[in-house]
């Protein structure tokens, strides 16, 4: 069944193909030099695994999904791609120039549009202005259960192959507690899981391709953390590295979205990422 599956979807998307296809070719390639071949091939093949268990399951009647509503997909639309370019221009002010703006006026400023556009706070408000449900959102309990052999598949792969990447000690020690560490995981997944949601289904709906929605949101997402990468590295060919290299991650998590018809898996997954395959 599953073979059929894949190529059906291959013969209906065959550009998005064709890019998943470059993305992966690139994340191999780029990993080579940096002498993370490995690792590299063990992130895509943990990726890739999970895709197939998502669909197992789902297709068992694991998660029904019921159908995330979109009333205005144009203007939804273009009010998330403002948000993002502003979001993108804040994270570049921010970590590239190190813009830093002086006066009481200024700096609430500043905060509101930080917290309103990278938290994804403006295009929440928007959409339950419009009186979509939280569960229109897609934050929705059933499908949960899927995101875990997708934590077991991650866990085992890196364990066995790439225990070094793993990320925990080092969170936890930045984080300064458990409580703490819960806390980072939890402002970084919500709006960021919710954002790729609401992005692939407005823009997917828009373009009349669902398939087109989630990559465009995922690269979208990856693309928000290229000025926080430039910031350590200085080095642009570095941090274009490190956006490439969770584009994959993003997919995923983007998938199973998809998949579930809810965020919380995803979540769920974002939130417990500590396994570091994807940090070539």
């Amino acid at each position: 069944m599953l073979p059929g599956f894949y190529a059906g979807l291959v013969r209906n998307h065959p550009f998005i193909s064709a890019i998943l296809g470059c993305i992966v070719v690139a994340v191999l390639g780029a990993s080579i030099p940096h002498g993370n071949a490995k690792q590299s091939l063990a992130y895509l093949t943990a990726v890739t695994l999970s895709v197939v268990v998502i669909d197992v399951m789902c297709l068992r009647g694991q998660a029904r999904p019921a159908q995330i509503p979109v009333r205005d997909s144009g203007l939804e639309s273009l009010v998330l791609i403002v948000c993002w370019v502003t979001a993108l221009a804040f994270l570049t002010c921010r970590f590239v120039f190190n813009y830093r703006p002086t006066g009481v006026g200024l700096r609430l400023a500043w905060i509101v549009i930080g917290l309103g556009t990278v938290f994804a706070v403006i295009p929440a408000l928007f959409l339950l202005g419009r009186r979509y449900w939280p569960a229109d959102l897609g934050l929705r309990f059933p499908g949960v259960v899927v995101a875990l052999p997708v934590l077991a598949i991650f866990a085992t792969i890196t364990f066995f192959f790439s225990r070094h990447s793993i990320t925990w000690s080092r969170a936890l020690e930045e984080s300064g507690s458990p409580m703490g560490l819960a806390q980072t995981a939890i402002s970084a997944c919500v709006p960021e899981e919710f954002f790729r949601t609401a992005w692939q289904t407005r823009v997917g709906t828009w373009l009349k391709n669902p398939a087109t929605g989630w990559l465009t949101g995922s690269i979208a997402w990856a693309a928000l953390h290229g000025p926080i990468a430039y910031s350590h590295s200085h080095s642009l060919a570095e941090s274009t590295l490190g956006v490439m290299n969770i584009v994959p991650l993003g997919l995923l998590w983007g998938y199973l979205t998809h998949r579930t018809g809810s965020f919380l898996p995803s979540m769920l997954l974002h939130g417990l990422n500590f396994w570091g395959l994807q940090n070539s």
